[in-house]
C-alpha cells in the first residue's frame, strides 16, 4: 500500500490495478468486481463518448478527497494505464466507474445503490454532428485496428503456451495440502466470496504490473516461479480450500491466458501466493514454494513488441476520436458534477 502522487491529484493511501485486459480472448471485463453487489453501499457508473470527461472526473474526486484516511483503489485503463476506468473506496463500500464499451455495465438496483451519471448531456450536438463522417471512418479504422491486436495477442498466447511445460498434479496436490494447513486454522460458517481481477495488462506502454506495490502490506508472500501451468493448479486449489474455510480471496487473473490465475491474495490472513518470474513479482518473498523454470524467450519478446506497436497504432485512432468529443464538449456544465463521498 502507498501514500505517494499519481499525476496531478493529490496524496492519499492507494492501490492499483486493473478491472480489464486485452487478450487473445477479446477484453475480459471483471468490473462487476471494482465494488460487488454484497459489499456496495453506493455506486456511480460514468456514461458517454470517448472524450467526454470521465476520467478527468474520476481524477477530480481523487483531488478532492486527496486527504482522507480512507485506502482508495485505483483502477487503470489497460489501453492507457495514464487513464482511469474505476475508483473504489472499500471501507466505504462506494466506487465511481467508466460504464462504457468495452466495459459497458448498468446499475443492478437503480437510484437505491447504483447511479448513472451521463457525461453526453453536456455533448454539443451540433458540433459533434459536423464531424458524423469523420467519427464513422475512425471507429471502422478503430475495429479493424483492434482485430490486429487481437491476431497479434493470439500469436502471441499460443508462444506463451508453448514456451510454458505441464506439471506434475500429484506434487501440486501434496504442496496445496501443506500450505492450506499451514494458513488455514479457523472456519467460518458462510463460505468465502472471491474478487476476480487483473494485477497485470498489455498495454501501449508494454507489459504493466502493479503485483510489487499491491503486496507492499501483505505480511507473508510466497513466490511460485513462473510456470503458469503448475502455478494455476495451485493457486485454483488453494483457493477453492479458503472458500470453503469461508476465507475471502482475490484471485488475479493472467493476461497472457486469462483462463488461468497469476497471484492469490488471502487479504484476513494478509498472506499472497505470487507468480515470480520475468513478468511477475519482483520483490524478496518470505518463501519461495515453486522454483522459476526458464526465461523468457527473445521470440516472445518480439512478439509482444509487435503487439505494444498495434496498441498504439489503435490508441492514435482512439486520440483522434476523443480529441474531436472534447472540441464538442460543454465543459462549463460539466465542472458543476458534484460527487460526494461521505
Amino acid at each position: 500500500m502507498q501514500k505517494c502522487k499519481l499525476g496531478s491529484v493529490g496524496l492519499f493511501m492507494e492501490k492499483h490495478l486493473f478491472a480489464g485486459a486485452s487478450t487473445h480472448l477479446g477484453f475480459i471485463d471483471f468490473f462487476e468486481y471494482v465494488m460487488s453487489l454484497e459489499k456496495a453501499k453506493k455506486r456511480y457508473f460514468l456514461k458517454g463518448s470517448s472524450g467526454s470527461g470521465k476520467n478527468t472526473f474520476l481524477r477530480k474526486i481523487l483531488a478532492e478527497h486527496e486527504n482522507t484516511e480512507e485506502l482508495f483503489e485505483l483502477f487503470h485503463c489497460a489501453n492507457d494505464p495514464n487513464s482511469l476506468d474505476a475508483i473504489a473506496i472499500p471501507s466505504l463500500g462506494l466506487s465511481v466507474m467508466d460504464a462504457t464499451p468495452p466495459h459497458s455495465h448498468d446499475p443492478q438496483i437503480p437510484i437505491a445503490i447504483d447511479k448513472i451519471i451521463d457525461f453526453a448531456h453536456f455533448i454539443d450536438e451540433k458540433k459533434i454532428s459536423a464531424h458524423v463522417k469523420t467519427l464513422k471512418q475512425l471507429y471502422i479504422d478503430k475495429k479493424n485496428s483492434r482485430k490486429k491486436i487481437n491476431d497479434y495477442l493470439v500469436s502471441l498466447h499460443n508462444l506463451y503456451c508453448a514456451e510454458n511445460s505441464t506439471t506434475d498434479e500429484y506434487a501440486i496436490s501434496e504442496l496445496v495440502q501443506k500450505y492450506s494447513t499451514k494458513i488455514i486454522t479457523n472456519s467460518n460458517s458462510t463460505e468465502g466470496i472471491d474478487r476476480k481481477l487483473f494485477l497485470s495488462a498489455i498495454t501501449p506502454e508494454g507489459f504493466i504490473t502493479f503485483v510489487d506495490s499491491y503486496f507492499d502490506d501483505t505480511q507473508t508472500v510466497y513466490g511460485l516461479g513462473n510456470s503458469y501451468v503448475a502455478n494455476n493448479l495451485f493457486l485454483c486449489m488453494l483457493r477453492d480450500n479458503a472458500l470453503r474455510y469461508g476465507i475471502d480471496t482475490e484471485s488475479f487473473y493472467n493476461p497472457l491466458d486469462p483462463t488461468t490465475i497469476e497471484h492469490l491474495h488471502l487479504p484476513a490472513l494478509s498472506t499472497a501466493f505470487v507468480s515470480n518470474g520475468d513478468f511477475g513479482y519482483k520483490r524478496e518473498v518470505t518463501e519461495q514454494i515453486l522454483p522459476n523454470s526458464s526465461e523468457t524467450s527473445d521470440l516472445f519478446k518480439r512478439m509482444l513488441a509487435l503487439v505494444v506497436n498495434a496498441m498504439n497504432e489503435s490508441n492514435a485512432i482512439h486520440c483522434k476520436i476523443e480529441n474531436l468529443y472534447i472540441k464538442a464538449m460543454k465543459f462549463e456544465g460539466l465542472n458543476q458534477v458534484k460527487l460526494l463521498i461521505e
